[in-house]
């Protein structure tokens, strides 16, 4: 029972590891997009920041 368990928490933590990083990555990339539409609302273009949105709402979908 031990060597199960050990097993099963053993790829639960391998789990929860990668989900973690890949929420850190969407995190980043998020804070990238939000920085850049900030600029180009100061700029006064919406256009770009839009579609940096619709692209970061399709990475997550995609995954």
């Amino acid at each position: 029972i031990r060597k199960y368990l050990q097993r099963f928490f053993a790829s639960y933590d391998t789990i929860r590891f990668i989900s973690s990083t890949k929420m850190l990555r969407h995190l980043k990339f998020f804070r990238h997009v939000q920085n850049n539409a900030k600029s180009v609302l100061s700029n006064g273009k919406k256009q770009c920041s839009n579609k940096k949105v619709r692209i970061y709402s399709e990475v997550i979908k995609s995954e």
